[in-house]
């Protein structure tokens, strides 16, 4: 249980640390990391959408392609973080998780 209380905590701002009540009560730790995890892949899809208008007058093509990889690569990092810490909250909850083959 300390390992998942450790890992959700990672996911969230890290200010979170200093709350008592989330590592009491790792089921409301588990839904503040799946709102942290939404709402950091809402803000990278923004980025993505939004990136070359914002910054092509700023950064050289090469590095404008550099970020797209940069986001893309962290959406890919979100959107596990995201499932893992849905799945934790619904076995803490009792629901079970059901492996995927």
């Amino acid at each position: 249980m300390r390992t998942a209380v450790v890992w959700l905590l990672d996911l969230c701002p890290a200010d979170y640390r200093r709350y008592q009540v989330l590592t009491r009560h790792t089921v409301a730790l588990a839904w503040i990391a799946v709102q942290h995890t939404r709402a950091a892949i809402e803000g990278n899809q923004r980025a993505l959408s939004t990136m070359r208008v914002d910054l092509g007058q700023a950064l050289k093509p090469r590095v404008l392609e550099q970020m797209l990889t940069v986001l893309r690569q962290e959406r890919e990092r979100l959107v596990a973080a995201h499932r893992g810490a849905w799945a934790v909250g619904q076995d803490l909850e009792g629901y079970g998780h059901v492996s995927r083959l």
